[in-house]
């Protein structure tokens, strides 16, 4: 009996550390599926504007790059082995339309490392620990995953 109860809390311990390891999507814009010709897959570059703020306090905007006016935007391949970037970001983009918006809530596993490469903005640090958001709209995909539609 002793053994029983004891595999059921590691299992439940584990479905825990599963759960908050996942990434909660909120859909702010969708793009009908007629319209969407191409969603994002692994190993895709994508371009995006993104505003991260801690999680419940809207007034905690930590870092952006949402400017429509100057074009700027953040690149990265999807599922790229070495991240310079939170790994809920990743997560999150996967299956987006160009022109969706999406909210992301990310958990501290997911998030940034404690010593972040990227994070700042105007001299704030990214927090380390809490559960992050990220306001993402898809701007481009240029695909890598399936190498028949790159270009010669």
């Amino acid at each position: 009996m002793l053994y029983t109860t004891h595999l059921a809390w590691l299992l439940i311990a584990a479905a825990v550390a599963t759960a908050e390891k996942t990434v909660n999507i909120g859909i702010l814009k969708r793009i009908p599926d007629a319209e969407c010709l191409q969603r994002v897959k692994s190993y895709d570059q994508v371009s995006i504007h993104y505003i991260a703020s801690v999680h419940k306090r809207p007034d905690s905007v930590f870092d952006q790059d949402y400017s429509h006016e100057s074009g700027k935007t953040l690149e990265f391949v999807v599922g790229a082995p070495k991240r310079e970037f939170a790994e809920g970001l990743d997560r999150g983009v996967m299956d987006m339309c160009v022109g969706e918006r999406r909210r992301l809530v990310v958990p501290p596993e997911l998030g940034y490392l404690p010593d972040p490469v990227y994070g700042y903005s105007g001299g704030q640090k990214a927090p380390y620990g809490v559960n992050l958001v990220f306001d993402v709209e898809l701007v481009n995909i240029q695909n890598k995953s399936d190498p028949s539609r790159e270009e010669l």
